[in-house]
């Protein structure tokens, strides 16, 4: 599975350089859509906090997220992504989806069919283990 995913980021990097993005910070703007905080985004991806607030940063410099106060408790700083991070995540899926199909393009209709069905339920399983109430 390592290998396939290196594939496929390896394939996809060349396309998410001109959008400002690598694999982590591609990785970063998804997860930020459900996991608003840097502390459990950085627990989510396995990441050391300063990887991933050096990643906001430069997510922010570009206009791709915003921080700002929670309003629920002022201690915590909330991200959001904006119009434009929402418009180049949406670019970087495409380009992800792209190196995808090159890589795993010999596989048969079927074969493809019940590989997304089991990266579906895994990440259905992931997305429930990465709720804000279980971090």
């Amino acid at each position: 599975m390592w290998m396939t995913q290196q594939a496929i980021f390896g394939s996809a990097s060349d396309a998410l350089e001109p959008l400002g993005l690598n694999p982590k910070s591609m990785a970063v703007l998804a997860v930020c859509e459900i996991m608003p905080y840097p502390h459990d985004i950085a627990k989510s991806l396995g990441a050391p906090f300063p990887t991933i607030s050096n990643i906001l940063r430069e997510l922010e410099r570009l206009g791709y997220v915003e921080r700002s106060l929670d309003k629920n408790d002022r201690r915590k700083i909330r991200i959001e992504r904006t119009v434009l991070g929402t418009q180049k995540h949406d670019e970087a899926v495409e380009a992800i989806n792209v190196a995808s199909e090159r890589v795993l393009g010999k596989l048969s209709n079927q074969r493809l069919a019940e590989l997304q069905t089991i990266l579906a339920e895994l990440t259905a399983e992931i997305h429930e283990s990465l709720a804000p109430e279980a971090c």
